[in-house]
């Protein structure tokens, strides 16, 4: 089933605030893969959201430190 491109509750699962992406929605933004999102964070890009106890969330990112984060690499690369 093709993907809509729309971020909204019925792409990731469940209601997520307006700040905060999925890695699916990153691949979208980035027009990229999922899988090369999960690539791209094991090599601590982008980054993945802490909890209160500094734990990281997984699958959840904050989405303009990684959008900046994402380009900040981009450039590195050019």
């Amino acid at each position: 089933m093709p993907h809509s491109g729309k971020f909204t509750e019925a792409t990731c699962g469940s209601p997520i605030p307006a700040n905060v992406a999925t890695a699916e929605q990153l691949a979208l933004l980035f027009d990229i893969s999922v899988r090369h999102v999960l690539r791209l964070t094991s090599n601590g890009v982008p980054v993945r959201l802490t909890d209160e106890e500094g734990k990281t969330v997984r699958g959840r990112y904050n989405l303009m430190i990684n959008v900046r984060a994402y380009c900040n690499c981009l450039r590195e690369l050019g």
